[in-house]
């Protein structure tokens, strides 16, 4: 398990004072059980301590063991968080049930749903005033879409998004108003505020102030936010924007598992792995419950203000 996707299950349900399977190579505990005999481990053979009764104790155990471990588990009453896979079929699956005292943190393949953060396109390290009009559109579309966790429809919603609804701030920071996303039922529209990245190169908010201003001749100042790159420079549709967001991720190298939808969890998670609270990302990303961010959007993955810790380039 990557030590940041520990660090949230930590501070959910922790501190754990133990990992009861581990090595002194493995353990995400300062103190482990281990298989065999380490110079630094607290006892061999976990399912042979008895000390679980004291301990908060953090369980990743091989999937044979979990009938076991819910043996101990309900034998002296012992608190454990429990890695195991949703399978129904188990004997040991209703007990699993039975005894979690909140609902499970479901956590999916990260492949699967969140673009690598070590991915970099190379048109995207120039200067945002070398690139082309076209470009530097598709760079703005990715940069957002990433720092403020969007689907394509989000940037180009129905009733429209519009250069009015964007404000720059004194600060450096970037406020955007959404109105008519998919979670907006009620209408009232949402407000996101981007903070600027320390990397001039992937900062979101310098590259669409560059963008709104060299499309302000063909749109003016309250026209539509993205635009196509020929006249009469109509609003793109959440189509268009979706083709964007793909030629983003075929010029990252990456394959056809990524679409243009995996730019929202990938946000979300990028953000809560990298120590944002998280009702600043619930609240950046437009959830209404921490349920709904952690349990469909946050997934395991590798990787200083808020935008930073949402996504990084490598720049050799």
């Amino acid at each position: 398990m990557h030590p940041r996707l520990f660090q949230y299950l930590d501070a959910v349900w922790g501190p754990h004072s133990i990992d009861r399977f581990a090595s002194m190579n493995t353990t995400l505990c300062p103190r482990y059980n281990s298989l065999y005999l380490d110079p630094f481990t607290c006892g061999v053979d976990a399912l042979h301590q008895s000390d679980w009764a004291t301990e908060n104790n953090f369980v990743n155990a091989p999937i044979r063991l979990v009938d076991r471990v819910l043996e101990i588990i309900c034998s002296p009453e012992a608190y454990a968080t429990v890695i195991a896979p949703a399978w129904r079929a188990k004997t040991w699956y209703q007990k699993l049930k039975e005894l979690s005292i909140g609902p499970p943190i479901r956590l999916p393949q990260a492949s699967q749903f969140c673009i690598p953060h070590s991915i970099a396109m190379p048109e995207a390290l120039k200067n945002h005033r070398d690139l082309c009009l076209k470009k530097l559109r598709q760079k703005a579309i990715t940069l957002l879409a990433l720092a403020a966790m969007c689907r394509p429809s989000d940037l180009a919603p129905r009733v429209g998004l519009f250069r009015n609804q964007v404000l720059f701030k004194p600060n450096g920071c970037l406020a955007a108003q959404f109105f008519g996303t998919k979670n907006d039922s009620d209408r009232h529209g949402f407000e996101v505020q981007i903070d600027p990245s320390s990397n001039p190169l992937t900062d979101p908010v310098s590259c669409l102030r560059e963008y709104i201003e060299k499309t302000k001749i063909h749109v003016g100042v309250t026209g539509p936010l993205f635009v196509n790159t020929t006249p009469p420079y109509m609003a793109m549709s959440a189509a268009s924007v979706s083709s964007v967001l793909r030629d983003s991720i075929k010029e990252a190298g990456l394959g056809s598992e990524f679409t243009a939808r995996c730019f929202r969890p990938t946000g979300a998670t990028a953000a809560v792995l990298g120590g944002v609270a998280a009702h600043t990302a619930r609240s950046l990303g437009r959830w209404k419950t921490d349920d709904v961010l952690f349990n469909r959007y946050v997934f395991p993955l590798d990787s200083d203000s808020i935008t930073d810790k949402m996504f990084s380039v490598k720049l050799t």
